[in-house]
């Protein structure tokens, strides 16, 4: 029972990918209804990106966005797991939490990685926007400390630190869903 619940949690990201971003794929698909005279590449945007480019920055982007929801969600089944603090470390659910963690982690830099390269262009010119900052830095901040959790185990700075990153990142995460 507890293998299917943290299967479903897990592929729950999949499908958190909305209407809109939906959309927006259809209108930067191949098939959308533009055409370019022949031998010119499609200029779809002022700042020189191609069509090419945009469909590549836009896939990166679901997967950051994927990425990011299933860090979340590992994030949370591993303090879910977490073994209370008269259990010893030998515990079925400590190593599942060890587990856990390390995953979370590697999600974590996962989902950095993959939001600087959907974004890079926009970082390298300045042209961020407030929102997208914060977001950034929320995101960066709380990913970070989620990377640190598992190297201060067991010890109260690592509950803090794995506790403060996953919110930090759902605020960051929030913060697009909402804005």
């Amino acid at each position: 029972m507890k293998s299917r619940f943290l299967f479903g949690l897990l592929v729950l990201p999949l499908f958190l990918v909305t209407a809109q971003d939906r959309d927006n794929f259809v209108l930067l698909s191949r098939e959308a209804p533009y055409s370019a005279p022949a031998g010119t590449e499609l200029q779809l945007t002022g700042n020189g990106m191609n069509g090419d480019d945009l469909m590549l920055r836009f896939r990166l982007n679901q997967f950051h966005k994927i990425a990011g929801y299933t860090t979340l969600a590992l994030g949370l089944l591993t303090g879910l797991t977490a073994p209370d603090d008269d259990e010893g470390e030998g515990d079925d659910d400590a190593g599942l939490h060890g587990t856990l963690g390390i995953a979370t982690a590697g999600m974590s830099a996962l989902t950095m990685g993959l939001g600087y390269a959907a974004h890079r262009g926009e970082v390298r010119r300045g042209q961020m926007s407030l929102g997208d900052g914060l977001h950034a830095a929320l995101g960066i901040t709380g990913g970070a400390m989620m990377i640190a959790a598992p190297f201060f185990a067991p010890s109260d700075a690592h509950k803090i630190l794995g506790e403060a990153g996953w919110a930090a990142m759902g605020i960051a995460v929030g913060w697009e869903l909402i804005y």
